[in-house]
């Protein structure tokens, strides 16, 4: 029976140990998209804010992160919280990436892809953002920590939900990439639509707060070399002193001396790095706008090399329109003035962008009387676009039109949304 209990305690430490993930830490930073301002803590630290990137105008997706100082991931767990505010319609949703890059070995990664298995919690708003006020942010715990903290006491009915992978229209939105696979991070919000509160869905504010554990870190700081004291040596005899012998001319009596030590390796210690207790409050939120869901007409595509005689022509306080433009008719959609389009020789264009959401999409020419001319636009539209409409200056029956002033109409799903003016002149006025 000894033998046995003997052999099984021999397997037993012959077993390998588990041994904790490390990672000697080079750098941090901490990526993210959303619709609209989104700002991010670390461990109750603030690094910033980041506005809609919109990618048609060509936003950099790399201008997307923050970078993060390594002394703010000193605990053995980290908390990352997200805030997006939605300012502008329709809707509300983010994505982020935690990457720190580890020396000699792959870096280590958190992100939002599954919410629900990743830790991350949801606090939903319905009534900020935008012109809908400063709504009900997360209040302080009763231990005065406030909701980016890691120590966070989230309370009841605070940070309940999880979110959702947003399975609507995120339009132009810049998206995040993971750094390891290549795949686009999803975006996330309180509900697969991701749009907003409110009338106008303008409003909404998302409260994120996602908390992971570290892997162990090995310190890179620059050690400090450590000398110890220098110790003082004594002589001390170790023989009884010989004994005097008359003489004329004294024997000087011998000395001794103390060997000292040989002085020890000298023991290198990481300077400790001070964690500061800073707390940081959210700066005031910058109303900021995209394009409003509205059309907008141009009379030149912007990217076309002029002409030395333009066929498209602004004349801002032309004399003669005052004394041949007609009253407003009353049957009118809103007439836009300030983009009256003023031509001599067709064909003239007319630039249109649909921020409208999906639908049907029409441009109608008439005449003063509201007698329907030409249906120069109508098109099925399943998201935000722009397109160039050409009118030849011509009705629908391929006749020319006389100089004078007409109308285009602008409809969506066959209601009308607005108008402009178009006034054909002679040539040299």
């Amino acid at each position: 029976m000894k033998n046995i209990l003997f052999l099984a305690l021999t397997v037993s430490l012959a077993l390998p140990q588990l041994v904790k993930a490390q990672c000697s830490p080079v750098n941090a930073q901490i990526c993210e998209s959303g619709d609209d301002t989104t700002q991010v803590w670390v461990n109750g630290s603030y690094l910033g804010k980041k506005d809609y990137c919109d990618q048609r105008s060509g936003c950099d997706e790399s201008k997307l992160c923050f970078p993060i100082p390594l002394d703010k991931l000193s605990e053995s767990n980290v908390c990352i919280a997200i805030e997006t505010t939605n300012i502008n319609p329709v809707g509300v949703f983010s994505s982020w990436e935690l990457e720190v890059t580890c020396t000699g070995g792959r870096p280590f990664i958190v992100n939002n892809e599954n919410p629900a298995h990743a830790g991350v919690s949801l606090y939903w708003d319905p009534s900020g953002g935008g012109t809908c006020g400063l709504g009900s942010p997360p209040p302080l715990d009763a231990k005065g920590n406030h909701w980016t903290d890691l120590n966070y006491n989230l309370g009841s009915n605070l940070f309940t939900l999880t979110g959702d992978q947003v399975t609507g229209p995120t339009w132009t939105t810049a998206q995040i990439k993971n750094i390891q696979t290549g795949v686009v991070i999803p975006f996330v919000s309180y509900d697969a639509s991701g749009t907003g509160s409110g009338p106008q869905k303008g409003c909404g504010v998302l409260y994120w707060r996602q908390i992971t554990k570290l892997p162990v870190w090995i310190p890179t700081a620059t050690p400090t070399v450590y000398y110890p004291p220098t110790r003082i040596f004594t002589s001390t005899p170790t023989e009884a002193p010989p004994p005097i012998i008359p003489t004329d001319t004294p024997t000087p009596r011998p000395i001794p001396t103390a060997t000292p030590r040989h002085r020890p390796k000298l023991r290198l210690l990481p300077t400790p790095i001070p964690t500061p207790n800073i707390k940081y409050v959210p700066s005031p939120q910058v109303r900021r706008y995209k394009l409003q869901p509205t059309a907008t007409f141009v009379y030149r595509r912007p990217t076309r090399t002029p002409t030395p005689i333009p066929f498209i022509m602004w004349k801002p306080t032309p004399t003669f329109i005052f004394k041949k433009l007609t009253p407003i008719p009353t049957w009118l959609p809103r007439l836009d003035m300030a983009h009256a389009i003023v031509f001599q020789t067709p064909p003239v264009e007319i630039y249109v962008t649909f921020a409208d959401g999906p639908g049907r999409y029409q441009l109608e020419l008439v005449g003063t009387q509201g007698n329907p001319l030409r249906m120069i636009f109508d098109r099925e539209i399943v998201g935000e676009g722009d397109a160039w409409v050409t009118w030849d200056g011509k009705n629908e029956k391929g006749q020319d039109m006389s100089l004078g002033q007409y109308f285009v109409i602008f409809y969506k799903d066959g209601k009308p949304l607005r108008s402009i003016s178009v006034f054909r002149s002679k040539t040299g006025q």
